[in-house]
């Protein structure tokens, strides 16, 4: 899920009540695992999905090694 960025969730509540969500800077299965934990924490009901350009990018998954010499 991380991808060495900046993540966020904005959310917006209209005057009617209606809650909006976004996340972002989270790319690919990530964003959609984070808006349906967000979704079974809140009891939030869907109406509407509009994945952005992130939600189909690559996943970006980096590993470091590190040795220490004697």
């Amino acid at each position: 899920m991380a991808n060495g960025g900046q993540h966020e969730v904005r959310f917006r509540i209209g005057p009617d009540g209606k809650i909006i969500f976004e996340v972002k800077g989270v790319k690919g299965q990530g964003c959609r695992d984070i808006a349906a934990a967000i979704r079974k924490a809140t009891g939030l009901k869907v109406s509407a999905e509009r994945p952005t350009g992130e939600a189909y990018e690559a996943e970006v998954h980096c590993s470091t090694d590190l040795y220490v010499k004697k």
